[in-house]
């Protein structure tokens, strides 16, 4: 038996798409292949300084389209569920949280209902107990998706 297909994504900012304030290598462009291929995705920050809408205006500053309502802010311990339900995706459909190994809390993900993969350095020690690790954004969807 093979696993269901990834329906949708919740992705971290920090880690994910950015590291100190700069684009990490292949994240605008996972963004624009996910947008391509259809598949919603929300953005997940922690960062709660910002509204929505200027942690948009802060992405398109870095090359990123993400409209305000594509991203969250994770402000109580509901916040991944409401995400999930927000890709408005059938209840039995896949949905990925992707993060960092520092961000992941693996407990939540999994009550959520959600796959787990982190995102890290291709030399760090593979966290336990989540369902994939890759070095980067893009390449997972590749690997994901088998994109050629």
């Amino acid at each position: 038996m093979t696993a269901a297909p990834a329906r949708g994504f919740l992705i971290a900012l920090e880690g994910v798409l950015v590291r100190d304030g700069a684009p990490l290598a292949g994240a605008v462009e996972a963004l624009v292949r996910l947008r391509a291929m259809g598949i919603p995705f929300r953005i997940l920050t922690g960062g709660s300084d910002r509204s929505a809408a200027e942690w948009s205006a802060w992405l398109l500053m870095r090359g990123f389209s993400v409209d305000p309502e594509e991203i969250w802010i994770l402000d109580a311990p509901e916040a991944l569920q409401r995400a999930a339900r927000d890709l408005r995706l059938p209840p039995d459909a896949k949905v990925v949280l992707v993060g960092d190994a520092h961000g992941v809390d693996v407990t939540r993900v999994r009550q959520a209902g959600l796959t787990a993969v982190v995102i890290q350095a291709a030399d760090a020690p593979a966290p336990g107990d989540v369902d994939a690790v890759a070095t980067d954004l893009n390449g997972y969807l590749y690997r994901l998706f088998r994109i050629r």
